[in-house]
């Protein structure tokens, strides 16, 4: 579980640094979404190992959700969804 709750904080991080490249339209957003997809993924796999634990389940839905979107986000032919700039 102590592995869980590392590995969860570096996905929290990894997650709010790329939700931040991808509001400032970054150049390096795509690559922080395939990274994102990736330690999200690694976080969700760790999760379900403890699924009958705690908020895990919970926690597992989300992660898969940010997985996905961020190997949308990573597409280069597949802009992330932000507001246009006026």
């Amino acid at each position: 579980m102590v592995a869980l709750i590392v590995l969860a904080h570096t996905c929290g991080d990894v997650c709010l640094l790329t939700a931040r490249l991808l509001a400032q339209r970054s150049e390096f957003a795509p690559e922080f979404c395939a990274l994102c997809a990736e330690v999200c993924h690694t976080c969700l796999e760790e999760c379900l190992k403890h699924a009958s634990e705690c908020q895990c389940r919970e926690c597992a839905d989300s992660l898969l959700k940010c997985e996905q979107a961020c190997q949308r986000f990573a597409s280069p032919d597949q802009p992330a969804p932000l507001p246009s700039r006026a």
